[in-house]
């Protein structure tokens, strides 16, 4: 059930749907919608699933409020949102990457393991000592 396998009427339905704040509508974007997961990776969004999730609810959003005339043009409109979300995703990895290069080793290791704990779903890192956030404030003293 992806997005090739609607026509154009269907995108026009399912587009009017979305407009008038069915739910419904949200939940079968969400599925048609399913091939575009691949931009939202864990090594770039950290919780994968709820950056999906994001990205349907502002495509929805953006139906809502008019920013969608053309019914045809969705899937064009979602691939250049997925992609532009993405960019901006790298970018601001990019940026956290040369500001972090410019500390001290021991505050970026506490820098890096806060950043861990707060976008793992698994709270990554946790072992006997408690999860990364509290080391990293008792290594801050």
């Amino acid at each position: 059930m992806g997005p090739d396998s609607i026509d154009g009427q269907a995108w026009c339905a399912l587009v009017k749907r979305a407009r008038d704040g069915n739910e419904n509508a949200y939940q079968e974007l969400y599925l048609r919608l399913e091939s575009f997961r691949h931009c939202f990776t864990r090594q770039l969004f950290g919780n994968p699933e709820s950056a999906y999730g994001e990205f349907v609810r502002e495509l929805v959003d953006q139906i809502r409020y008019g920013f969608l005339r053309d019914p045809d043009a969705l899937l064009a409109q979602a691939r250049a949102k997925a992609m532009r979300k993405t960019a901006e995703r790298i970018r601001s990895l990019t940026s956290a990457a040369r500001v972090l290069s410019t500390l001290p080793k021991r505050h970026r290791e506490v820098l890096i393991r806060a950043q861990l704990a707060l976008y793992s779903p698994t709270r990554a890192g946790r072992d006997g000592d408690g999860t990364p956030v509290r080391r990293a404030r008792a290594a801050a003293g």
